[in-house]
Formats: structure tokens, sequence, C-alpha cells
């Protein structure tokens, strides 16, 4: 990838990978397969839709949704327009999505979820002057979108992205032209995320960020050419999003299990597909430990006193490695044969080792998964970094730490322990922020965690230097919020 034009990669994936299969959707109806030519002929309509909008260099696309093509789409167009993209939490409510679509003064929109819908539906058109349209996307609320009555200026998705074969050449000219005057600098994601205050701050990143992000990614995330790849978390979220950048630039199919916010639902899916590769928060590889220990718990006690002995010497077999003797490399295999191997089946059966990302896995889930075959790999997403500062391999993890660091990044600890962090993709602006933005001009990046590098340069997070909680899906919130309503 070269680090001056993403939108030139983006049509080199095209091209490169054309017959390959670029998303794999797995909803209720079935599993639906779209290759990198289908995809292109999707999103280069897109791109012609943005511009009938006037969606211009330097214009933001505010986007509230799950996972979906839409959400691809939508991402890709913008970025080769020139326009800026603004993704959202899937939790974001009402009264932020209005606070947001003013303070970024976005032309278009692109929501969901009814609350959303109906806060543009009643909007005066003096609350968002900026904004000129707004789409619909069609899942999951297909039955509210079918009887609703849309304004002049608002748009169905499935009207958009009409189903055709055909891509005519005015429109593949229109695209290429638009994407070739962005410029290396110009700005691409504005990601609004929680300031000191417990308010919102926009990070923005450039073109060329987000391209070298993609390349230090691409150092550490090891892929196959066969590979099915999945991200746990939505693509609103940074680490996502450039997990899931790097499939599509890879020629990866990016898997997409509709209503992914519930469990079972997610782990079903991943049954039923046998994805490779994933990226995860602790919060899933806990619930699919809890479901494992469930089953467990209602085997006969004969069978779960042998589970305990099969882990046992799970982890003795992981502890010798090669230096294995034939007869404990016996008994793993029955281990494997008997418990790990169906543990591993019911989420596909093919993951060679999960990535994680967000707060730290607790001990007996990381010998756990260890155990059955699964290792977790610990990265560390740090936003503002515009990317991941450090990682672990296959050939270099430490079962409690965050990895080494990555190349195109430095890594110090400051005199009272807090991480800081320098990078070419580090952040230079928060979008109409001036006193947060000064914060940024220290040549390195205060991150707000504390931790060290031990003697072989691998980072431990041990907390937080200003009152925030981590939660377990990797979101940070500010207790002093919640303390305020309480008092």
């Amino acid at each position: 990838m070269s680090p001056d034009n993403l939108n030139q990669t983006i049509f080199t994936s095209f091209e490169q990978y054309s017959e390959r299969p670029c998303l794999q959707i797995k909803s209720p109806n079935g599993l639906q397969t779209v290759y990198y030519w289908q995809f292109k002929m999707l999103t280069l309509q897109m791109v012609a839709f943005l511009h009938e909008q006037g969606i211009h260099t330097g214009d933001r696309v505010v986007l509230s949704a799950e996972n979906s093509l839409e959400w691809l789409v939508t991402c890709i167009a913008t970025l080769l327009t020139g326009g800026i993209f603004v993704p959202l939490r899937t939790s974001t409510t009402p009264e932020m999505l209005r606070h947001i679509l003013q303070d970024s003064e976005a032309k278009l929109a692109v929501v969901q979820y009814p609350n959303h819908i109906e806060l543009l539906s009643n909007a005066a058109t003096e609350q968002f002057p900026n904004l000129q349209s707004w789409l619909v996307t069609s899942l999951p609320a297909e039955n509210y979108v079918a009887d609703l009555i849309l304004p002049t200026h608002a748009f169905l998705f499935d009207d958009i992205l009409a189903q055709t074969n055909f891509l005519d050449e005015q429109t593949e000219q229109l695209a290429q032209k638009l994407s070739q005057a962005v410029q290396p600098e110009h700005l691409a994601l504005i990601y609004y995320i929680m300031n000191s205050r417990g308010g919102t701050k926009g990070a923005m990143l450039e073109h060329q960020q987000i391209a070298q992000s993609l390349q230090a990614t691409a150092s550490w995330f090891a892929l196959e050419e066969d590979d099915l790849g999945y991200t746990f978390g939505t693509w609103s979220e940074a680490p996502n999003l450039n997990v899931a950048l790097h499939y599509l630039f890879s020629g990866i199919a990016n898997l997409v299990i509709i209503n992914s916010h519930e469990p079972n639902n997610v782990f079903e899916g991943m049954q039923q597909t046998s994805p490779t590769i994933a990226l995860v928060t602790p919060y899933v590889l806990e619930q699919f430990y809890q479901i494992c220990m469930d089953w467990l718990a209602r085997q006969p006690e004969s069978n779960q006193k042998v589970f305990q002995w099969a882990l046992a010497k799970a982890k003795e077999y992981r502890a010798a490695d090669d230096e294995a003797s034939a007869t404990l490399r016996q008994v793993f295999s029955r281990a494997d044969m008997t418990f790990f191997s169906q543990f591993r089946g019911q989420i596909g059966g093919r993951l060679r080792h999960f990535y994680a990302t967000g707060a730290t896995l607790r001990r007996e889930l990381t010998e756990f998964y260890e155990a059955i075959g699964l290792p977790v790999l610990n990265v560390y997403s740090v936003l503002e970094s515009g990317g991941f500062p450090t990682a672990s391999t296959t050939t270099a993890y430490r079962s409690e730490s965050c990895g080494r660091t990555v190349p195109g990044f430095n890594i110090r600890i400051a005199d009272d322990g807090e991480v800081l962090v320098q990078g070419e993709t580090v952040i230079h602006h928060y979008w109409r922020q001036v006193v947060e933005t000064n914060t940024l001009h220290k040549g390195w990046l205060n991150t707000g965690d504390l931790g060290y590098l031990d003697e072989d340069g691998f980072l431990y997070i041990t907390g937080r230097k200003q009152h925030v909680i981590v939660l377990s899906v990797g979101r940070k919130l500010a207790p002093q919020i919640q303390e305020q309503a309480l008092v």
C-alpha cells in the first residue's frame, strides 16, 4: 500500500481481487456473498449519489448503523469522493446524534435506528442547516422502513444501490476523477470520543495516516489467502475499522453477522460460517468461556473431573512445547478430541487465534484459551494514535502484555507511569477544539493509560491516570457523569 494514495489502493484492490468474496453476510435469511466486483459497482454508484447530493472534498458524512454492506459502501464511497466520514457508535442517543450533526456541520447522514429516523423526520430545517439529505439503511428495521413515509430529501439505501449487473463508463470515470483529486493530507475520518469533561471531541485522521496505519497493521496482523476475517465489534470503533480495512485491502472477505449485538447470534453465525481470524474484546471471550462452562456444568460429574484433568494436561503440553514427551502428546491428543475440538467447533472450527484489544483478560480465561488451542494475542489500541502502537504475534507474546512496539511507533513511559506514544499516524487536531488540540503539540501523545515496559520491550497496562472506567467491550466511560447524576 502506498502511504501517499489511499484511494488508489482502493481501486487496486477492486481490480486485483475482482473475483474474490469481499463480504460474507450472515442473516436470518441465510448467507449472502458479495464479491469485489459487486462491491466496486455498488460503491461507485454511491460515489455518484454523493456527488449528486453536493458532497465535495471536506464535506462531512455522518453514519449511525450496525455493520452491513451499506456501512462499508458508505465509508469507501465517502473516501473516494473526498468527503470526511464520521462513524458513530451504535449506542449513540438521538440527543448525541443531534449534537454531532450540528457540531460537524454534516451535509449527509446515514441512519438505521427508528429513534434516529424519527429525529431527522421531525427536525426543523434550522436545526441542521447544512444537512442536505439523509439515507435510511434496510437492516435490521425492515418492517419499520417498509411503512415509512420519508420527506423529499430522504432516501432508502436500497433505492440508491438498486441491483444491477452493469456499471456505466461515465460513473467509473467520475469516481476516478474525484478520487484522484484527493490529496494525502486531506482529512478522511472524524471519530467522536469522550473528552476529559465527559463530553465529546472529534479526533481527525488524514488519508495518508490511514494508509500508514494499515501498513503498520499488516506488519503484525498476518493473513492467509483463504482467510475469512471477522471483527466482533462494530466498525464505528476505530480498531475494528482498521482491521476491517486491513481485510478489505488484503483480498480477505469480511464476515458480517446481522444483529451481532446478541452474543448467541454471533457464535451461531461463526459456527455456520467458520471464520479463520478475528479481532475481539475481552467481553466476547468472557461470553464464549461462560457458554463452554455452562455446557460443562450440565455434564455428569465424572465428565467434569475428566475435563479438569484434560485442562491441566493441556497446560502442561503447551508449556513443554517442542520438548513434550510422546506420552504427553498422546494424552493431549485425546483431550483435544474429547473436549477442546468441540469448543472450537462451536465457533466454526477454523480459527487460528484471537487478536484482543481492550481491558486485560483474566488469567483464568487466558489459560483456558491457550489450552484449547486458541491463544489470545493482546494488542494495544489508542484511537488518537491512529492505530495499534503495540501488538503481540504468534512468535512473540506474553499472556498479560500488549506485545511489543509496532513499526512506525515509539513508546516510552513517563515519570508518573503514563504510557506515551509517538508516530506519524498520531492525530494532529481535534475537530473545532483548540484547547484539546494544543495538548497534542508536545511530540508525544498522552494516552492516559498507566503501564510499564519489561526488559524485553513488552508493554503492560496497569490502570488509568484519570478517573476512566475501561469496560471489557473496550469502551471507556467517565464515571463523573454518573456520579453527578446520583448526587
